[in-house]
């Protein structure tokens, strides 16, 4: 079973993608923040994959990104960025974080399984 750590502050958005991936045999975990996000990480450290917004309070996506990248085990789970922010900075600061895939809202559910899918066949 793949397990996700899916990182959205949207409620909303947040139970409709834990559904859908849930529906589609992940096991998922759920955190509204980045700092939510990474105190999970470092105590249970079995993700397969991390799936996380960039816009959030306390902890954003990047910011996230950027403390895996401190811990060598943590930088090895690949990590997806499914968010609303459509600036070349941002996708470029990402692209240098090791960000394994850089995917707009809003998403079709069936593309999010597949990108998932194909991201996780690289590891």
């Amino acid at each position: 079973m793949v397990n996700i750590l899916l990182v959205e502050d949207e409620t909303t958005e947040l139970r409709m993608l834990e559904f859908i991936l849930s529906k589609n045999g992940y096991v998922v975990t759920c955190a509204e923040n980045g700092q939510i996000a990474l105190s999970i990480l470092k105590s249970k450290k079995d993700f397969d994959i991390v799936v996380s917004d960039i816009n959030m309070d306390v902890m954003n996506g990047i910011e996230l990104k950027e403390n895996i990248n401190l811990d060598n085990e943590l930088k090895k789970i690949p990590f997806i960025f499914l968010t609303s922010v459509v600036s070349n900075e941002v996708q470029e600061k990402c692209k240098i974080l090791g960000c394994d895939l850089y995917l707009f809202k809003p998403f079709v559910k069936f593309d999010i399984v597949k990108e998932i899918e194909r991201v996780l066949v690289k590891f």
